[in-house]
């Protein structure tokens, strides 16, 4: 259920925003009326979330309990009144979204993001069953802070998020864009200081989950994080020998992530034991379907290290993802436009007849070894579809880029019983 929610709610996320920024209508009352009315601490909340001529990373992390672990925006603040965002799940980090704020003062003084924002509202809003699946905030309460950093806590879940000043040479879009990188770090599992070993969220949250103490396995410590431009942040500081350790920074030489605090203290992560670079999976593949049936297709470079275009695959080229977790992935997404057809790639439950336009459910292609001249890839479905699985997939036309039950016209080609990729030599 938990991930069926999460894919209902990012589904609504990306599909509501286009290829351009959204801008919110809101009457113009902010500077200049409001901020001479401003209390001396919330002109300082203000002043300082103004004070980044970049912007700010945001560490958040939503539902009291910290569940899903911590999730990365990226906001630059306006004179006018309006924040432009980004965000690490969206479909295509190029694209911001941006909404009004406001600053207010009662029993604190809160930063409220007052018109409805696709990225930020997502972890706060109900979902389709009528609860609240991330239990997350769009009022925070400011705390303290300097031009460097700023603290705030929700007032729903009391969770601390921090804004971190971005430098001279990172934008909004250009910090999600770092952030993405750190993520695909990806690791099954961590080793701690040499000693404490993590193992990661089987849903894909950010969180790991260690035993402090070996005679008491059942007594398991949960550790939220979120990533930053240049590695990780644990929530709260994790005892390693004398000390602790909560900030850590990416090394690229040594493949882990170094503690800031004790440069001694590194976070090793475990890859599957099938990782192949990105280099390997390149080249041409027997897509074989529906028992019998199969075409060819090309992997080429899309993003160099990141992502793949899948060429010939009927017609159509989408884009398959490499991560350093030893499979790629094929997800739902949108595939351009075609005449006065807005085409999508749509993971189909060939045995229940369903399909869907979330963009977090699709296949892992998971290779059966590391010698790429002998590589053949499985479709698996990613486990993100709640009680479906993704075994086939429609290209569907929609009346609009934003697919939606309402916009559905109906599929253009099936493809049914994804089987294997078979490289060829």
């Amino acid at each position: 259920m938990i991930m069926k929610r999460l894919s209902y709610i990012f589904t609504t996320i990306l599909a509501a925003v286009s290829l351009s920024s959204c801008f919110n209508e809101i009457e113009d009352v902010f500077p200049q009326s409001s901020t001479e009315r401003l209390t001396q601490e919330e002109q300082e909340c203000l002043d300082l979330l103004l004070s980044s001529e970049q912007g700010w990373l945001v560490q958040y992390y939503p539902s009291a309990s910290r569940t899903y672990g911590g999730f990365a925006y990226a906001m630059k603040f306006g004179e006018d009144g309006n924040v432009t965002v980004a965000f690490e799940q969206a479909s295509d980090p190029e694209v911001t979204v941006t909404s009004h704020y406001s600053i207010n003062g009662s029993s604190s003084v809160t930063l409220t993001f007052d018109t409805y924002n696709d990225y930020i509202h997502a972890l706060s809003d109900p979902d389709f069953y009528g609860g609240n699946a991330f239990e997350g905030d769009f009022e925070f309460a400011f705390i303290d802070g300097s031009s460097e950093r700023i603290e705030f806590r929700g007032i729903k879940t009391g969770n601390r998020i921090v804004f971190i000043a971005l430098d001279a040479e990172t934008d909004i879009i250009s910090a999600i864009n770092n952030v993405l990188d750190m993520k695909n770090q990806y690791f099954m599992s961590y080793n701690l200081g040499g000693s404490i070993a993590m193992e990661c969220d089987p849903n894909g949250y950010n969180n790991l989950y260690y035993t402090p103490d070996p005679q008491n396995p059942y007594a398991v410590q949960e550790v939220p994080f979120a990533y930053s431009v240049d590695g990780l942040t644990f929530y709260e500081p994790v005892p390693v020998g004398a000390g602790s350790v909560q900030d850590f920074a990416w090394n690229e030489e040594k493949e882990c992530f170094v503690s800031k605090e004790d440069a001694s203290v590194e976070l090793v992560g475990e890859r599957n034991p099938m990782f192949m670079d990105y280099e390997d999976y390149l080249g041409t593949y027997t897509l074989n379907y529906n028992r019998n049936a199969s075409i060819e297709v090309t992997l080429t470079p899309a993003e160099y290290g990141s992502t793949y275009y899948m060429e010939g695959f009927f017609g159509y080229t989408p884009v398959v993802s490499w991560t350093p977790s030893g499979f790629l992935s094929l997800l739902c997404q949108y595939l351009g436009q075609d005449g006065s057809y807005y085409v999508w790639l749509c993971p189909w439950d060939g045995a229940t007849g369903y399909y869907t336009w979330s963009t977090s459910v699709g296949f892992n292609l998971v290779n059966n070894g590391t010698d790429p001249d002998n590589l053949v890839l499985t479709f698996e479905d990613n486990g993100a579809w709640g009680s479906y699985q993704a075994t086939s997939i429609l290209i569907y036309a929609f009346s609009s880029q934003t697919a939606s039950s309402s916009t559905g016209l109906g599929y253009l080609e099936q493809v049914p019983s994804l089987t294997t990729l078979v490289k060829n030599n």
